[in-house]
Order: C-alpha cells, then sequence, then structure tokens
C-alpha cells in the first residue's frame, strides 16, 4: 500500500487516514461523535486503522484506545493499588467523590495525613502534663543525672504546675505553653529558654513513652526559642585575684578553687570527683564519659599550678567533698569567702568565672582551639566565641606559675638529713 498524500485521504474501512505534517491522523465516527487519533508513521496507522475497524466492527468503537506510554502509566497505577487491595475503578471514583468535597481547600493526601493524625490522637492514652513530669523527673532520678540538672529541672516544672499542671499534655498547644513560659519568666532570653527547655524535656519524654504521636514534632518544639542580641560577656579573675583568693580561703575548699582555675572542672563535676581521679604519677586527670556533664571522656592535665595546691592535701581513695549535693558545696564556698578588712568580699565573686578564667588563659596559652575544648567539653565554636583574644600569652604564664608557697619552716628530707 503506498502512502497517502495529504490532498487526499485514504479510506482503510470506516477509518480515513490523512498526512499532517509528518504525522497521520486517523478519523472515524463512533456512537455519533467524531473521533481522532494521530501516529508517527503509515504503518502504525495502519495497524490502528484496522484495530478500529474490528473495533467498530464488533461494537466497541466507544472504549477508549491508549497510546504505549499511557498503557504503561495505568499498569503501573494497577500494580501500586494490588498492594492495597482496592482496584483502579474504586481509586478513581473515591478519589473524584474526596476532591469535589474538599472544595479544593486542600488535597486529598493533606486531608488523609490530617484525618490519621487525628485517628492516633484520639488513641493515645489521655495523662495530664504533671503526671508526666512527675514521671520524667523520676527517671531523672534513676538516670543519675546530675544535682544541678534535677534541682534546676524540678524548680521550673514546679513553676510551670499553675499554668499546664491540669491540662492533658495531648491538648496542650505550642501558643499555650509559648504564653505560659512568658508569664513565668522574669528575665531575659536566656531565662525564657531554660524554662522552655525544662517543659521540652517533659514534652519529649511523652513522646518516647507514647503519650504523644512519634511521628511529628511536639507542640513544645514548635515554639521558638530567644535568641540573645549578643553573646554573654563572660566573667574571669585576674592572676592576682585567684592568688589572693587561694591564699586566704580555708584548706578544705582549696582543691574546688584550684581544680576550677587550673583544670576548668565543673562545679557539679568537682562535687562528684573522688581522688582516685587524680593521678600525679601520670600527670593527668581522668573524668570518664559516664561522670561528665557531655557524656565525654575528657582528659585533664595536671599543670604546676594546680598541684602545688592540691597535692599536700590528696587522699588515696574517697571523694574530695563529703556533701550531700553541689549546692552544699556553693553554700560553704558562699560561707568562707574571704572578707577584707573592711568587711567586704575580698575578691569580687563570678558566675562560673573559675571554670571560664581556666578557658580563657588555657586558649591564650596554647593557641589550639581542639585541644583546649577537648580539655574542657566544649565545642571549638563555643569555645572561640567565649574565650578568644580576652587574654595574652603573658597574662597566661602569669596565671599558670601562681602556685602554692613553701612554708619557710618546711625543710626538705634530703636537705635535712645532710
Amino acid at each position: 500500500m503506498k502512502t497517502p498524500k495529504k490532498s487526499r485521504p485514504m479510506t482503510l474501512g470506516k477509518v480515513k487516514t490523512y498526512l499532517t505534517g509528518n504525522t497521520f491522523t486517523l478519523s472515524w465516527y463512533a456512537d455519533g461523535e467524531r473521533k481522532r487519533e494521530k501516529r508517527a508513521t503509515f504503518e502504525d496507522a495502519k495497524a490502528r486503522a484496522e484495530e478500529i475497524n474490528r473495533d467498530l466492527d464488533a461494537g466497541r468503537g466507544h472504549v477508549r484506545s491508549f497510546t504505549t506510554t499511557e498503557t504503561a502509566v495505568i499498569n503501573s497505577c494497577v500494580e501500586q493499588l494490588q498492594e492495597i487491595g482496592v482496584p483502579l475503578s474504586q481509586a478513581i471514583r473515591e478519589y473524584v467523590t474526596a476532591h469535589r468535597a474538599l472544595d479544593g481547600k486542600a488535597s486529598v493526601e493533606e486531608a488523609a495525613r490530617k484525618y490519621a493524625d487525628d485517628r492516633r490522637k484520639a488513641d493515645l492514652t489521655p495523662i495530664k502534663f504533671d503526671d508526666v513530669a512527675d514521671e520524667f523527673l523520676q527517671r531523672c532520678e534513676r538516670n543519675g543525672l546530675s544535682e544541678a540538672y534535677k534541682t534546676a529541672t524540678r524548680k521550673f516544672l514546679k513553676r510551670m504546675s499553675p499554668r499546664l499542671g491540669s491540662s492533658f499534655i495531648q491538648n496542650i498547644t505550642a501558643k499555650e505553653i509559648n504564653k505560659a513560659v512568658e508569664k513565668e519568666i522574669t528575665g531575659g532570653p536566656r531565662a525564657f529558654n531554660n524554662l522552655l527547655g525544662a517543659v521540652s524535656a517533659v514534652f519529649s519524654y511523652a513522646r518516647k513513652q507514647g503519650y504523644l504521636s512519634r511521628t511529628e514534632k511536639t507542640e513544645a518544639e514548635l515554639v521558638e526559642r530567644k535568641s540573645a542580641e549578643r553573646i554573654e560577656q563572660i566573667a574571669i579573675y585576674t592572676p592576682e585575684e585567684i592568688h589572693a583568693l587561694l591564699t586566704h580561703i580555708g584548706e578544705d575548699l582549696i582543691p574546688h578553687i584550684a581544680l576550677g582555675a587550673f583544670a576548668g572542672i565543673r562545679t557539679e563535676e568537682i562535687f562528684r570527683m573522688r581522688w582516685e581521679m587524680i593521678d600525679f604519677k601520670k600527670g593527668f586527670i581522668l573524668l570518664d564519659r559516664g561522670f561528665t556533664k557531655t557524656r565525654r571522656r575528657r582528659i585533664v592535665p595536671i599543670n604546676a599550678a594546680l598541684r602545688s595546691w592540691i597535692e599536700p592535701l590528696h587522699k588515696k581513695s574517697g571523694q574530695i567533698f563529703d556533701l550531700r549535693s553541689s549546692q552544699e558545696l556553693g553554700n560553704a564556698l558562699r560561707s568562707a569567702w574571704p572578707k577584707g578588712d573592711d568587711g567586704k568580699p575580698l575578691v569580687e565573686r563570678r558566675r562560673n568565672a573559675l571554670r571560664h578564667s581556666y578557658g580563657t588563659y588555657r586558649f591564650a596559652e596554647l593557641q589550639d582551639e581542639q585541644k583546649v575544648a577537648a580539655e574542657m567539653g566544649n565545642s571549638p565554636q563555643e569555645l572561640r566565641e567565649h574565650y578568644a583574644e580576652l587574654a595574652t600569652p603573658a597574662d597566661a604564664a602569669t596565671w599558670f606559675s601562681i602556685v602554692r608557697e613553701t612554708p619557710a619552716n618546711i625543710v626538705p628530707i634530703a636537705t635535712a638529713a645532710a
């Protein structure tokens, strides 16, 4: 059969074939309507025309025909629906019905997810915020978290109890949490974030226990944290101040001052330290990962200043401070803080200044953020932000040369024997 010319259509049974541009158009009538299809080659057009003629003869002219690509798409849809046991016709019918019901206000997928979330929430066991908070605090006790963390968290949650305590945790919204925290704080961004952090910890615990959905963020996570306008300026001691403090504080509290100032150890960690952790022979303090705040193992070198102040007080074993809590240690330090003749503190007390001082002078000494961060259990970024360029190497040399003076009435054993 010859290829038809554009001006003269070729009739193949009940189907006419035209050459239109570079393709072939098939034209026929079925159910009183004119139908058209296109094919790339005359051979394809002829084969399709023969198929249409057979359908027309068999009374199937109303049946829609599909291209190879369309057929592949339909087969893929059928295979996916087979996985959930839904016929294609049912899926199309339900989709169209759902789409019309939504009236363009949401997609069918969005509506389905919202419905599923609502069903999951309905299946959750109702429990009040206070009850979850009590469970969370009991877990903190079992896990051996620091006294400072437990005390602060307990205090924060007690403050939130009148505002959130009687509400079921599944029903508390981010807006309600934000409002409750705002009403309770008296400070700035840090106070807000600290209080919100305690609430968030309870919500995270609730999610792990199955009181909240495990597949979505908690409402507490949706509350925006506040950012400080500037990085808080840390406070440190000068070499003269730390010397005055060490020489006027009671002997029983010297380990606290020395371990903070010359090893950068946190107050809570000092409270729990044992003498066995300080190895003067090897020249290191070893803090195991289960002991530190960040749960990371730390090895801190014993420098000459630290050695001189605490080695004379060293015991073979036992806790350095035989107290019930770090709060008691803080109270003891506050009561024993040396005063001048005028009754005022000999050295101004500054928050976390012992640890901050170590970080500042140690970084000035080494100029190695990775090493100092590892010793202190900080991130290098945090170390740069807080301690970089606050002291000079000369300041550091002075700081770490502050050693305990040997009393004049003590004579080395070797000299006495001679």
